[in-house]
């Protein structure tokens, strides 16, 4: 463990993003324990529901917003993978304190294991963005940058969400759309903007 701490420490993406934080450092030495608990962030935020339908209004965007702009893509993954299999083991961490396979298969389950590949174009992106000279000195710069990886994240996981659900329902594209993504766009778009927010004044990004 001490040498993989090591390792850690020297990697530049996540020198770049948890720099010399309190929060990085401790990401560095209690990897487990700060995986659990970006696990139980998850978990938390999908409990704040709104049901309008067969896809409730819930905080998960915003906690998902945040992880794609704050985290490295190692401790990201391990964070969101970590939350898609406890769930679909029987954990009740999904909306609504569900749990288990029959969720993932289910209406909603295309956003849940959506957000693996969303998460990792998001910190690629972000990766990528931090290597520029501007976006590292320039605030304002940091923020678009967080904000962009939130809303690919998001995109991703919309995409994969509105595919099984049409599949599942044998809804159109209009009727798809019109219930699982038109209701979500602009509170969705709030809790993003919110997200790279945080992660910038925290300076995690």
């Amino acid at each position: 463990m001490g040498r993989e701490q090591g390792l850690y420490r020297k990697s530049p993406a996540a020198g770049e993003v948890f720099g010399a934080t309190r929060i990085g450092a401790f990401s560095a030495e209690h990897p487990v324990v700060f995986v659990l608990a970006a696990i139980a962030l998850l978990a938390i935020s999908a409990q704040v529901v709104i049901p309008v339908g067969p896809v409730p209004f819930t905080m998960q965007v915003f906690a998902m917003a945040f992880i794609a702009a704050a985290f490295p893509l190692d401790r990201a993954l391990e964070t969101v993978g970590g939350y898609v299999a406890a769930g679909a083991l029987g954990a009740p961490v999904f909306a609504g304190l569900k749990g288990g396979a029959v969720t993932l298969l289910g209406p909603t389950g295309g956003f849940i294991w959506g957000m693996i590949p969303g998460v990792i174009v998001a910190c690629l992106t972000v990766a990528a963005l931090k290597m520029l000279p501007a976006i590292r000195r320039n605030e304002a710069l940091r923020f678009a940058a967080g904000a962009a990886a939130g809303i690919l994240c998001t995109a991703v996981m919309y995409l994969c969400g509105c595919v099984q659900f049409s599949l599942l329902f044998g809804a159109d594209v209009a009727t798809t759309l019109a219930v699982c993504v038109t209701p979500f766009i602009l509170p969705d778009l709030a809790k993003i903007t919110l997200a790279a927010f945080v992660a910038v004044k925290a300076r995690l990004l």
